[in-house]
């Protein structure tokens, strides 16, 4: 499970074995976790823990690291 970010205490990171889903990002903060897609365009999959104000600043993180995010992701699952 690599993780490609670490940010106020967030972990953003892929889970090595859903390379045949469309990119994606996890997130995790303590008890707390995420899932937002990166493509089409960026969206909540789903979320346990977060509230609203730690939703926005993952979103505005992902978008600010998006095209990072992405080659990441490509490099890793060797597309």
């Amino acid at each position: 499970m690599p993780k490609i970010l670490f940010i106020n205490g967030y972990s953003f990171l892929f889970f090595s074995n859903e390379g045949f889903e469309r990119i994606h990002v996890h997130i995790a903060k303590g008890d707390a976790e995420a899932k937002f897609w990166m493509e089409p365009v960026l969206e909540l999959d789903y979320s346990e823990g977060f509230n609203p104000t730690e939703l926005r600043f993952i979103k505005t993180t992902l978008n600010e690291n998006r095209d990072f995010i992405i080659l990441k992701w490509n490099e890793y699952f060797n597309r």
